[in-house]
């Protein structure tokens, strides 16, 4: 129970932080929230050595694509080792390889088998 509810604060706390940050993002540029914020994420992006500039449709689908994989190989990984994780109160198993990518590309491809 104990697991479940710092779970749930950790959400809460993250989507209340995001969803301010975008609500000042599309709506309250001038903010002073909003240009702290906007150095972070200048430092952000020089720490990953990428810029503001516009990608063309070659560049947007690399990005797509390495996102997806980055993300395929994460929830693999969290899958395979999830026994040994924290927040895991019904202590559920790892699971097998195979039943491990059948997961990840239903969830990557929207599929939901």
């Amino acid at each position: 129970m104990k697991d479940f509810l710092l779970l749930s604060v950790i959400f809460f706390l993250s989507i209340s932080i995001i969803g301010y940050y975008l609500f000042l993002l599309f709506i309250k540029s001038d903010s002073l929230l909003y240009k702290k914020y906007e150095l972070i994420e200048y430092r952000m992006l020089r720490l990953l050595r990428m810029s503001y500039s516009k990608q063309s449709t070659k560049e947007y689908l690399l990005t797509f694509i390495m996102t997806n994989l980055i993300m395929a190989l994460l929830t693999y990984i969290i899958l395979r080792t999830q026994k040994h994780l924290p927040l895991n109160p019904n202590h559920i198993d790892n699971m097998d390889a195979g039943l491990a990518f059948n997961t990840v590309i239903s969830f990557i491809t929207n599929t939901n088998l």
